[in-house]
């Protein structure tokens, strides 16, 4: 079942979601990062400086953007911290990211509100799921995507990036939302 059909399937049945603050606090940040300020530079700008950020320098933005161009925040509040970076174009992309324990065990908050985003801004419609193995590390990738008028994309993803074999040392699982809007060169 979809993100957004088990959105949908939950409203419908009055089943309150699981109240997780840092899942709460990261689907706010995307929303009025990603989804609401997100491509306007200048509202990204104030929207991440109310919340007193920390400025990544160009070798900490290579850590989350690698060789793509862009730039980057650590916000820190009583949830943790949590990584804004903002990709530049042909690949124009806001994400949130956290570094969790092992993930997140109900992902209603999130689907709810990409169920609300998606129903007002019409033409979405699901992916396939994406696997892969980059190094040492698995990700699995949902999303919707739309067509834009100038031939090129708007995407909703959502990643869960998790190490592909068990090992001593506890590093975590990374889940990351993006928004990407890619031009139709990019296509």
């Amino acid at each position: 079942m979809t993100l957004i059909a088990l959105a949908v399937a939950a409203l419908a049945a009055g089943t309150p979601p699981v109240t997780d603050p840092v899942l709460t606090e990261m689907v706010a940040l995307y929303d009025d990062l990603c989804l609401k300020a997100f491509p306007d530079d200048g509202a990204i700008d104030r929207a991440v400086a109310a919340r007193s950020p920390t400025v990544l320098s160009p070798d900490q933005v290579r850590i989350y953007l690698h060789d793509d161009p862009g730039r980057g925040w650590w916000i820190d509040d009583a949830n943790g911290r949590f990584v804004i970076t903002i990709e530049a174009p042909p690949y124009h992309a806001c994400s949130v990211r956290r570094l969790t324990d092992s993930g997140f065990t109900d992902m209603t908050a999130y689907s709810t509100r990409l169920a609300s985003y998606s129903a007002s801004h019409p033409g979405y419609t699901q992916m396939a799921p994406m696997d892969m193995d980059i190094g040492d590390i698995h990700s699995h990738a949902t999303g919707v995507q739309r067509a834009l008028t100038n031939g090129g994309s708007d995407t909703l993803f959502m990643f869960e990036n998790r190490p592909a074999t068990v090992s001593k040392s506890k590093t975590g699982v990374e889940i990351r939302f993006v928004r990407q809007l890619a031009s139709p060169e990019a296509h």
